[in-house]
């Protein structure tokens, strides 16, 4: 149904023991080696499903989501579970490493726009309870 990586390893734990449905879900182990990217691609673009990445929102988990959606130019990667209202305010530092990290794609340019907009929303993956993409 879908193919979602997921950035740390207590967040992929709780995703695969407590959600049970027909998606691909990928442990990316922090920032991606070229070998995971290169495995990536081709599930991708065998799944002909849509596609997600959730991760911190931090401009490193934007980087990771960054470098997943150059893997597979012409399919959108989705941001799953990263726009968090609730979060910490970004510094100054933060905000300006997010800006650099545009363009992305349509969706994730437009949420990391608010993002930097807002200067609030950091959290930690681990904060966020695991919820499928497609509920």
């Amino acid at each position: 149904a879908y193919v979602l990586t997921i950035e740390n390893l207590s967040s992929f734990n709780e995703y695969t023991y407590s959600i049970q449905d027909s998606g691909i879900v990928l442990y990316t182990g922090g920032f991606p080696t070229k070998a995971f990217q290169r495995f990536y691609k081709r599930v991708v673009q065998q799944a002909q499903a849509p596609v997600y990445h959730w991760g911190d929102t931090d401009p490193h988990g934007f980087l990771i989501l960054k470098t997943l959606q150059q893997q597979i130019p012409g399919i959108c990667l989705h941001s799953h579970l990263m726009d968090q209202p609730d979060g910490a305010v970004y510094s100054s530092v933060r905000l300006k490493e997010l800006s650099r990290i545009v363009p992305v794609n349509a969706q994730v340019d437009e949420l990391l726009t608010q993002l930097i907009d807002r200067g609030v929303g950091l959290v930690e993956q681990e904060e966020v309870e695991a919820v499928p993409p497609l509920s």
